[in-house]
């Protein structure tokens, strides 16, 4: 514990110099590499409300995260890891032989990523004591998430992991929980309730007000469709080039974030207490895959009901009704376009009956003919109607 100590405030020193240029730096690196963060299709963040309408939301936050995603690697260790942790402050935590034996597999498949490499060299480049090897790395960073303190008093309570990872009840207050598939994992046990968004920054960085076991938290952060690793590496290269509260800025996924982290002192030692983001004032990039305004089906509808236990695993095209199944068409490619000539058969060879049938593609089909691709003439005014009508399908 005194190595941790002494390595906290030797780097701390050292890294104070390090510039904000640096730190976007490693993020966007990071942001490269990390093949834990979740795709396209492996998420859906669904905003709704701001809370100034002042109504809960209707659906949940996180309706659906892929089952293909579940199984990767440190998000599979991650879900292991959900009900090892007591969340109430003030009763002392269990070390189980199960509980450190699901962290050390954590901790194993964390720093197996790429992103935990990349930290690693950049912590090492900086001649960090604590990067002679990646056992010692891995070893320090166990340390400083998951090393045990008192939150408030006498009883050891509390870690860096959990606060920031798994979050914690004290009283009439939710503390930490800043992490979208801890987040996402309650919404589906029906034990958090999604109220609204404070800022929305596509699906990058989210601040949101949420119930947990009906406590309310009127304002959390958290970075969206991150990877377990990238949370940690980021949140901690930020606990040490910013420590005390300093604002650690960087973009993410092309929107401006602040993580704010501080430390807390028992029996005269340092520990990570907190590190969680901010959403900033700019976003560069369109937004991706988001829900804003998008009307989920009925059968995926009742997300967020008080008793709600449907898993949040599942496949998220399932929002999608009128998508192309496997049997609906077919994708013929053929030949590459350096062969130089035509290929014989159409690139779209088949769409089956019963998908045309289906009502935006019908409607879609029904306005084939009715505009003029050429530029300069006038457009049909009979296809006003037909336009209506396929806008009136997409509702």
């Amino acid at each position: 514990m005194l190595l941790l100590l002494a390595f906290f405030h030797v780097v701390s020193a050292r890294f104070l110099h390090v510039p904000d240029e640096a730190i976007n730096e490693i993020a966007y690196t990071l942001q490269l590499v990390d093949e834990n963060a979740a795709g396209p299709n492996d998420a859906i963040f669904y905003y709704q409300d701001h809370i100034k309408k002042g109504s809960n939301a209707q659906y949940r936050f996180i309706p659906c995260i892929s089952k293909s995603y579940q199984k990767k690697p440190t998000v599979l260790a991650l879900l292991h890891l959900m009900e090892e942790f007591e969340p109430q402050i003030g009763r002392r935590e269990i070390e189980s032989p199960r509980k450190l034996k699901r962290i050390d597999n954590f901790m194993t498949e964390v720093i197996k990523t790429k992103v935990m490499n990349v930290t690693y060299q950049f912590l090492k480049k900086l001649n960090c004591s604590e990067t002679d090897s990646m056992e010692t790395f891995k070893q320090w960073l166990k340390k400083l998430w998951f090393t045990t303190f008192p939150r408030r008093k006498r009883t050891v309570d509390s870690s860096a992991f959990e606060h920031v990872f798994i979050g914690e009840l004290e009283g009439k207050k939710v503390k930490g929980l800043h992490n979208w598939i801890r987040f996402a994992y309650l919404e589906s046990k029906g034990k958090l309730d999604y109220i609204g968004f404070i800022s929305e920054r596509q699906d990058s960085v989210a601040t949101i007000s949420f119930k947990w076991s009906n406590v309310t938290k009127p304002v959390g952060g958290m970075l969206l469709g991150s990877s377990p690793e990238f949370d940690m590496a980021i949140f901690t290269l930020c606990y040490l080039f910013r420590p005390g509260g300093k604002p650690c800025r960087f973009y993410y996924k092309g929107c401006e974030v602040t993580v704010v982290s501080y430390y807390i002192q028992r029996n005269g030692q340092n520990f990570m207490s907190t590190a969680y983001p901010k959403a900033g004032d700019i976003c560069l990039t369109p937004k991706t895959h988001l829900l804003h305004d998008y009307r989920i089906p009925q059968a995926e509808a009742d997300v967020k009901k008080e008793n709600d236990t449907v898993p949040i695993y599942g496949n998220c095209s399932s929002v999608d009704v009128n998508r192309a199944a496997l049997k609906d068409v077919t994708f013929n490619y053929q030949f590459h376009v350096s062969v130089g000539k035509p290929p014989p058969e159409r690139f779209i060879t088949f769409i089956s009956q019963s998908y045309k049938k289906k009502p935006t593609v019908a409607a879609f089909l029904d306005l084939m003919n009715t505009f003029n691709p050429e530029i300069g003439s006038e457009e049909k005014p009979s296809a006003e109607q037909r336009k209506k009508a396929y806008l009136k399908q997409r509702q």
